[in-house]
């Protein structure tokens, strides 16, 4: 996949401590990608956008995110709007450190794979020992609203399940040792994630990842929304659902609630 792959955008940040807030101590972008902030510098946690102005990846783009969180400190990643995933290859690949008693809340808006899209995501997490990090993504089976009066021939009305291809890997280490390992791997026709033990006839859905000293969550279980925690106290909350807007509005609640809690109560 990587020979076709010619329009590379680039992000990286570093975020330190300095006393009771965090610095933004390097910042780089490279076209199609864009850093803005950080917003209200004095904050505690202060915010960043990160931003593709093209609205989403086109054929041909490989997108590389990197974040350094040292020690102490606290952020919030924002994004500004769904991520369109268009018709051809394309690649995103995420790397993020946090240091000792560091903190990061991101939750990007949905990703949409349209028809004839072949997407790939890889995201990688060290996590040190005290780091807390809540990582929300959130999918959507094509573009929902598409209309047979504007969809391609040959491609049907609302575009669900259209996408060619889709892989998406996620892998979180905490001190070098395994925490989490997960994989989607989809071909066209998508019959394994639309069959009823697996999605059902609901064609969004997301995975908010809580690791670390997090407070408890108020998380109800039913058909739409459960949840996993591991022996150590990390927690996956998994939504699905008809709109993804609904779901990202839902773990957008829960980072609001996050990010009142500050550095001081994350356990040793």
């Amino acid at each position: 996949m990587n020979a076709a792959l010619t329009n590379r955008g680039y992000a990286e940040l570093v975020a330190t401590s300095a006393g009771d807030r965090t610095i933004v101590s390097h910042q780089y972008s490279r076209a199609p990608l864009q850093w803005l902030g950080p917003l209200e510098p004095n904050r505690d946690r202060p915010r960043l956008f990160l931003r593709n102005p093209n609205g989403g990846l086109l054929g041909g783009d490989l997108q590389t995110i990197r974040l350094d969180l040292q020690a102490d400190a606290q952020l919030e990643i924002l994004t500004q709007s769904a991520t369109r995933l268009h018709p051809g290859r394309s690649r995103q690949q995420i790397q993020m450190s946090l240091g000792d008693r560091s903190s990061l809340i991101w939750i990007a808006h949905p990703l949409i794979p349209g028809a004839a899209t072949e997407f790939e995501q890889q995201v990688r997490v060290q996590l040190a020992p005290s780091a807390r990090l809540a990582y929300g993504e959130v999918w959507t089976a094509g573009r929902l609203a598409m209309s047979q009066a504007f969809a391609p021939v040959g491609v049907a009305a609302a575009e669900q399940w259209q996408f060619k291809r889709l892989s998406n890997r996620l892998a979180v280490d905490r001190e070098g040792l395994p925490v989490l390992r997960e994989a989607i791997a989809s071909q066209f026709p998508h019959s394994a994630l639309t069959s009823p033990g697996v999605l059902g006839h609901y064609p969004c859905w997301g995975s908010l990842y809580l690791f670390g000293a997090w407070p408890e969550l108020d998380w109800p279980q039913s058909e739409t929304q459960w949840s996993a925690r591991s022996p150590r106290g990390d927690r996956i909350l998994r939504a699905v659902g008809d709109r993804a807007i609904a779901i990202w509005d839902s773990f957008v609640s829960i980072g609001l609630r996050l990010k009142a809690i500050g550095s001081s109560n994350v356990e040793e």
